[in-house]
């Protein structure tokens, strides 16, 4: 995969209706997500997707272990979960289980492969996105996550 260019991300097609300062603000986040995401397939497994990643380690944490949540969870369909699970169980990561109150839903759990995979990888990961965040001292980070907390309080209060 090739790096992200910066100066897409910079253009603001819309100076009239959003200023280039929030703009930028979208912009750096949307890079950043993308970098982390990169850094996950790419550094860390070529096997699984970030998508597939996260799968697993919200079914570790005990975060959700039924699909339709982890749909939601990821803002994906259902169809599309259905196949990300499907492949992490046709490669031994999860296995399905019936939940004992209700037939027509399923249970995750990892498999021993998964948890390997997790256990293995999680510290392999935070390395390598904790290591560029380190140049950054701990009052900006607290000052931009307030910032964002804020942003993402706002936009949600549109969605409901």
């Amino acid at each position: 995969m090739n790096k992200i260019n910066r100066d897409i991300f910079k253009i603001n097609p819309s100076p009239e209706l959003i200023s280039d300062h929030h703009h930028q603000l979208i912009s750096n986040v949307v890079q950043l997500s993308n970098l982390i995401e990169l850094i996950a397939t790419k550094k860390i497994s070529k096997e699984l997707s970030f998508n597939q990643i996260k799968i697993l380690h919200m079914i570790e944490t005990g975060i959700s272990i039924r699909s339709s949540d982890l749909a939601q969870q990821l803002q994906v369909t259902k169809a599309n979960m259905t196949g990300m699970i499907s492949r992490l169980e046709k490669n031994g990561f999860v296995q399905r289980k019936e939940c004992e109150d209700d037939y027509r839903v399923k249970l995750l759990s990892l498999t021993e492969k998964g948890k390997d995979f997790i256990k293995s990888k999680r510290p392999e990961f935070f390395d390598f996105v904790r290591d560029p965040f380190s140049s950054v001292n701990d009052a900006k980070i607290i000052e931009a996550n307030l910032t964002l907390d804020t942003l993402i309080d706002n936009l949600n209060e549109l969605l409901d």
